[in-house]
């Protein structure tokens, strides 16, 4: 077996820069993927928050009307 011949063993530019292409695009829909699971994750977040707020309102509104005496001020 001759070795004078070099064995194509590597990618040519073209094929590299289109697989780069694809990493990076890949590499940006996940991030943009991420951004919006974080994104989902905040809303559900303050509206967790704000329905807890809003339960306590509401207990503490039941409080005054059961027992108007107790109105502190």
């Amino acid at each position: 077996m001759s070795f004078d011949s070099p064995l194509i063993l590597s990618v040519s530019k073209d094929e590299r820069l289109v697989q780069y292409g694809r990493q990076r695009r890949l590499s940006i829909d996940n991030g943009r993927r991420l951004m919006a699971d974080e994104s989902l994750m905040g809303a559900a977040l303050e509206e967790a928050h704000r329905a807890r707020d809003a339960g306590r309102a509401q207990q503490d509104a039941l409080r005054l009307t059961a027992h108007p005496e107790r109105v502190e001020g």
